[in-house]
């Protein structure tokens, strides 16, 4: 019976193909328990996109459901996430050893299918901003047909949890390499903004994460500082800042805090993210074509508040 439930989901998730690379479940530091067999998952957050004069607040809220089954050292979690301007689906297969050497090693590998649209109010729907939605960009601008940015991502990871101080103080590390694909594009020459170069609507990234996390034992669950770093490595050599071209090798780097309250089977957190932004020189960024892009040499990058998130989570 459980084989047979798990195959029909298997075949509704890849036959939905609709999702998008910004899910819940992927959020370094918004993590569920890896015990849980169902969950419900709930976000809101503010995120700031840098402009030319300011960065501007773009709310968001998020809806987020996940099954998981276990058998040994195999958990199988399939996950759907809705928000106003992105659906998705994802199907994961995790190795996880609970005691190796004190330390439980994770080895995820996902599939995710998804595709997301513009909201005047709540932003883009990919979680990158693009010359799509800037009625004034005439090249390289896709259709606005709702379904038309689907993309598949296929990732695999490994993540290693311990305690540095027994159920008192932890230590996370997590690395993630995956390959996105955008579908339906007019050509892979199409431009993105906030990405490195034409041709990367297929790209490989890989990122790297660490967390501390003290551990309490009232109502206040938990307390984390967290540090994220983001690498196109496949265009890493192209165009660098130190020339003053469009920073392919300018990772994007986040660090923030988790402020999480409740039980085991209820939780609230509060995330604090900062990070940074190319400074791009005046007449030289923003929604220019990315070819005609120029880093200011003088400043780089910005660096400022980039996301306040309150994220709820019910697990059975």
């Amino acid at each position: 019976m459980k084989v047979r439930i798990l195959s029909i989901s298997i075949g509704l998730v890849l036959l939905s193909g609709i999702a998008w690379t910004q899910m819940i479940l992927d959020d370094f530091g918004f993590k569920v328990g890896g015990n849980s067999r169902f969950g419900i998952l709930l976000t809101y957050q503010g995120e700031k996109v840098a402009t030319a004069n300011t960065p501007e607040l773009h709310p968001l809220y998020k809806t987020e459901i996940f099954y998981q089954e276990k058998q040994d050292i195999w958990r199988t979690r399939i996950a759907a996430n809705i928000s106003p301007i992105s659906v998705n689906s994802q199907l994961g297969l995790i190795c996880v050893l609970e005691d190796l050497f004190g330390i439980q090693l994770s080895v995820p590998f996902t599939l995710t299918f998804g595709t997301g649209w513009h909201d005047k109010i709540f932003g883009n729907g990919i979680g990158i901003a693009s010359n799509f939605y800037d009625s004034s960009i005439k090249d390289n601008v896709y259709s606005k047909e709702t379904f038309t940015k689907m993309y598949f991502k296929a990732a695999l990871g490994t993540t290693f949890q311990g305690f540095l101080i027994e159920r008192t103080l932890s230590l996370t590390l997590a690395q993630n390499l995956y390959y996105r694909y955008f579908l339906g594009t007019k050509s892979d020459s199409d431009i993105w903004l906030y990405e490195n170069q034409g041709d990367n609507l297929k790209y490989f990234r890989f990122m790297t994460s660490g967390m501390l996390t003290l551990h309490l034992p009232l109502f206040l669950k938990e307390i984390s500082l967290y540090g994220e770093g983001d690498w196109d490595i496949q265009h890493y050599s192209v165009s660098p800042v130190n020339q003053g071209g469009w920073g392919s090798d300018l990772p994007i780097v986040k660090f923030g805090t988790i402020w999480g309250v409740g039980k085991q089977f209820f939780s609230i957190k509060l995330k604090l993210e900062w990070g940074n932004t190319p400074a791009y020189q005046e007449g030289y960024g923003e929604n220019i074509l990315l070819t005609e892009r120029r880093i200011n040499t003088e400043i780089v990058q910005y660096w400022y508040l980039k996301k306040i998130a309150i994220l709820a989570t019910l697990e059975i």
